[in-house]
């Protein structure tokens, strides 16, 4: 038995030498062993596994799979499906032009069908991190417009610059990690939405000869007006201190009006022209002013905006209220940067008497401003508002409304001292009442409600 064994064993021994004689080692071993190339998309001439990119009806998306012999082009029916390398397969449809009318962001929904070729599941849908566009995916659903954003922001926000065209990526892999990828080109058109946004910090109004005034916003709100229990260097006349609630924000003058505004609108001085005493040229403010001139300036100044299309707001005085409050500018205290008892700031702030050297005003924005970027509320000229003069706060307008008799009076109130005041009339409460007529060291700056 052991002889016929050896015998069968050497028989196929021969067979087997003679064999690799003919075929050679390597030869014999290919025949049992083909390579297959770990990336999945090498090709061999000698017949070795490949992967070959068919295209077929799923947009630009790209099947592969197993074939042997050299790669082939065009369309193919697939193999039996190999779960780790046959990636999904995404159908797209849609519209190539979208019309949004209200610039929403656009939705693309139920427009792309994702299946996975082995199990039919569908696969993850993934964001390509490059896009050129904002892009939310999720299943069969894309949301696209057309800035950069984070992904978060809610889809629904408006904005104005879609219209163009976009790429609409999807990007799907399954659990294997086999991606599939399609993509379709839209032509975007929006009509933009109107979309209200912050109030302008400053506006400018042109006057003749491209003047610029230049006007401040200022938020509404509530303030407490008039003196405080015990305020140093303060008067009965800013008594009972009161809360005033401004309900509609408004606009005032950067600056007191200036020599050259006052000239480029009404083109002379409607009394004694400011002279070298007191201080003369375009960037100082305009003084020896009435109330009645300035009511005449801005009355010229209305017809000016609305023959030049510069908005249907027209400008006015302030009220007192509407004045204190810019004035303060959020704060409490005797002046718009503190109390300061001992006097050692107002000088960064204020034209004075302590400062008034060379005698008379000073040129506009030479001192530092208050919280809302108005300068020289303090010092430098009295300022005329819209209101009669009354000797206190009783019965004063909540509303911040200008306080105006039926009939009117003849005083007229003003606020802010000028360059030559004392401490006194340099408060944020301070106040004074004149006739308004009067034509001394008194000004004014404009206020506009949007």
């Amino acid at each position: 038995m052991g002889t016929v064994r050896f015998s069968l064993i050497m028989g196929i021994t021969l067979v087997i030498t003679s064999v690799v004689a003919i075929l050679g080692c390597s030869g014999f071993f290919s025949v049992f062993a083909q390579e297959i190339p770990a990336n999945n998309d090498a090709t061999d001439a000698e017949g070795l596994l490949v992967n070959i990119p068919v295209s077929g009806s799923t947009g630009n998306a790209t099947t592969w799979w197993p074939v042997e012999g050299e790669p082939v082009e065009g369309e193919g029916e697939p193999d039996p499906c190999n779960p780790d390398v046959t990636p999904p397969v995404i159908t797209l449809a849609g519209e190539d032009e979208v019309l949004l009318e209200d610039c929403i962001a656009y939705k693309e929904e139920g427009l792309a069908s994702v299946i996975d070729l082995c199990d039919g599941d569908l696969g993850t849908v993934l964001l390509p991190e490059d896009m050129g566009v904002r892009i939310w995916v999720s299943a069969e659903q894309i949301y696209v417009n057309s800035t950069l954003s984070d992904i978060e922001d809610d889809f629904n926000t408006p904005y104005s610059e879609t219209s163009g065209e976009y790429v609409l990526v999807y990007s799907v892999i399954d659990s294997a990690g086999n991606e599939g990828v399609a993509d379709r080109t839209i032509s975007v058109t929006c009509e933009p939405v109107e979309v209200e946004g912050e109030p302008d910090e400053e506006i400018t109004i042109l006057l003749p000869g491209g003047v610029p005034l230049v006007l401040v916003y200022i938020p509404a709100g509530t303030f407490l007006m008039g003196r405080y229990s015990g305020e140093q260097d303060s008067l009965a006349e800013e008594d009972p201190q009161h809360s005033v609630t401004l309900s509609q924000d408004f606009y005032m003058g950067k600056y007191e009006l200036t020599q050259q505004q006052w000239l480029a609108v009404m083109g002379s001085w409607p009394g004694r022209a400011p002279s070298a005493l007191y201080g003369v040229g375009d960037t100082y403010p305009a003084y020896f002013v009435s109330w009645d001139d300035a009511q005449n300036f801005i009355a010229a100044l209305n017809t000016h905006i609305a023959n030049t299309s510069q908005g249907p707001a027209t400008v006015r005085l302030p009220s007192e209220a509407e004045w204190e409050y810019a004035c303060r500018a959020g704060t409490t205290t005797r002046f718009y940067w503190g109390d300061d008892l001992s006097l050692l700031e107002i000088g960064d702030y204020a034209w004075w008497d302590r400062n008034n050297s060379p005698y008379g005003s000073k040129p506009v924005g030479g001192k530092l401003p208050n919280a809302f970027g108005l300068y020289d509320m303090i010092g430098s000229l009295w300022e005329w508002c819209e209101d009669d003069w009354h000797d206190n706060y009783t019965g004063a307008p909540v509303n911040g409304s200008a306080w105006v008799d039926a009939p009117r009076g003849s005083l007229r109130a003003l606020r802010g001292g000028f360059w030559n005041s004392w401490v006194l009339d340099c408060r944020s409460a301070s106040r004074l009442g004149t006739f308004a007529d009067s034509r001394t060291s008194l000004g004014f700056r404009v206020s506009r409600t949007p």
